[in-house]
């Protein structure tokens, strides 16, 4: 997306960096009556020109089942059925689902074989990855099934979604830079805003690989949900500067 919704409960930075001049990384955030906030992030298989047409299909299928976007262990079901009549063998699509409803205070979720997305509770000062069954899209027709889970939400959260090209970036040893390096990532970032976060992980990635350009796509997407409490402190803060 060229922008990003903006609330004043809600903020959401994103980072995406191809490893060639076009990538296979997919995402996409849809505000829904301002009360549904759909985060989607996909990863094609392959790379370069034929990745970045799989995405472009990506999206055109996701955009056909929108109707029932809220409900999103069935939007998968259906896209992989899509999937499976028209990819050839070899292709496929991991891809995770998220849907904040910020009425209800839940957050409610399903995967395709996607990396798990890292959640940051403030009032526990924990994270944890956001576990939820689906097999890749495009591959199996028969037989798939996709869970959709849900949480309640208590205030204060982060939500940090991103694609394999991240955690699986080695440095000279053959070392996977690795999803717990994130998670204290999340941590010791809890404090500063999600621009912020996201500029500190691509400065350790960069340390860590010494270089700035990678052999898949990577892709992040940050959600931060700020409590009343926070929300009232920020505008009075803005009453007084004005």
């Amino acid at each position: 997306p060229e922008t990003l919704p903006k609330m004043e409960d809600v903020y959401l930075s994103s980072y995406y960096l191809p490893s060639s001049q076009l990538g296979g990384d997919f995402y996409d955030v849809i505000n829904i009556e301002d009360r549904f906030l759909v985060l989607i992030i996909a990863d094609a298989s392959g790379h370069g020109v034929a990745a970045a047409m799989l995405s472009a299909m990506f999206k055109m299928i996701l955009h056909k089942h929108l109707t029932e976007i809220l409900n999103p262990a069935t939007v998968l079901k259906k896209m992989n059925a899509d999937f499976c009549s028209v990819l050839q063998t070899g292709e496929f699509f991991s891809a995770f689902i998220a849907i904040l409803d910020r009425e209800k205070n839940l957050l409610k979720f399903a995967n395709a074989g996607h990396p798990r997305p890292l959640f940051f509770d403030y009032s526990t000062n924990t994270v944890k990855e956001l576990d939820s069954n689906g097999f890749l899209l495009g591959i199996l027709a028969e037989g798939v099934q996709f869970e959709q889970k849900e949480i309640p939400l208590n205030g204060k959260f982060r939500l940090l979604m991103f694609t394999d090209g991240l955690h699986e970036a080695v440095n000279s040893k053959d070392e996977q830079f690795g999803v717990e390096r994130l998670k204290t990532l999340v941590i010791e970032n809890a404090q500063n805003n999600a621009e912020n976060f996201i500029e500190n992980i691509k400065k350790n990635l960069y340390n860590y690989t010494g270089s700035k350009e990678f052999v898949d796509d990577v892709t992040l997407i940050v959600m931060d949900k700020i409590s009343e409490t926070d929300n009232a402190l920020t505008k009075s803060r803005l009453a007084k500067n004005l």
